[in-house]
């Protein structure tokens, strides 16, 4: 799912930047609106799964599946820090910059190798753990040279990133304490949890007025409007 939509987003993202690659401040702000919302789209996605993973898993693949729950809810962490490496990498490559992109990645990928001959001792979930440790460090990394370039650090760009996280923490928590009082079975449940999960989701940026919401409103609006 977050593969889909994040090639969806970085194959528009990367001709846009570079028609107007000279203009640093415009492609910052192209970086910021791709960070949020990518990140209002998904981490409500991730952060439901990992709530919701015990009825997913069990109606989808079965008990036998069960202990795969653990590593499906790590990965969703994983993959809640890729809108910030997909823009930060666009970015650099958008403005010419395939030298510092060639770096970062030497540097990533020995990061990974270290990290991963360090966990193997200690079985397949501390790698699966420090996986998820390496990629949030892989992001910082990614994110770095664009404090200067583009004057957009990574403490700013977790900042914008952060109301989408709240809410979704928020209503993951509404979904799993929803689910832990259930009777029902797991492909009931798992479809209530569903349910709940975007009501209340949806509610909380409405009353909150995040602005990722209206934005992608306009947007379905105005394909409304061409299409018709």
């Amino acid at each position: 799912v977050f593969q889909n939509v994040n090639t969806s987003i970085s194959s528009v993202l990367f001709p846009a930047m570079s028609k107007v690659q000279s203009n640093r401040e415009t492609i910052r702000q192209m970086m910021r609106r791709s960070i949020k919302t990518t990140s209002f789209v998904m981490l409500p996605i991730l952060m439901g799964i990992m709530a919701i993973a015990e009825p997913l898993v069990l109606t989808l693949l079965t008990e036998k599946w069960k202990l795969a729950i653990p590593y499906l809810q790590l990965y969703c962490l994983f993959y809640m820090i890729q809108p910030i490496q997909t823009a930060n990498l666009q970015a650099l490559t958008a403005i010419g910059r395939s030298d510092i992109t060639f770096k970062l990645e030497v540097l990533k990928r020995t990061l990974s190798i270290v990290v991963l001959l360090l966990s193997v001792p200690f079985g397949v979930m501390a790698i699966a753990i420090t996986n998820v440790f390496s990629s949030y460090l892989r992001s910082l990394i990614n994110a770095f040279p664009n404090k200067k370039l583009f004057g957009y650090s990574f403490a700013m760009q977790l900042k914008d990133i952060a109301p989408a996280f709240i809410l979704s923490v928020v209503m993951a928590g509404i979904v799993w304490l929803t689910g832990s009082i259930l009777p029902f079975s797991n492909l009931v449940n798992l479809i209530i949890e569903v349910v709940i999960g975007i009501i209340v989701y949806v509610s909380l940026t409405l009353l909150f007025k995040v602005d990722s919401l209206f934005y992608l409103w306009d947007i379905i609006k105005g394909y409304i409007t061409k299409k018709k």
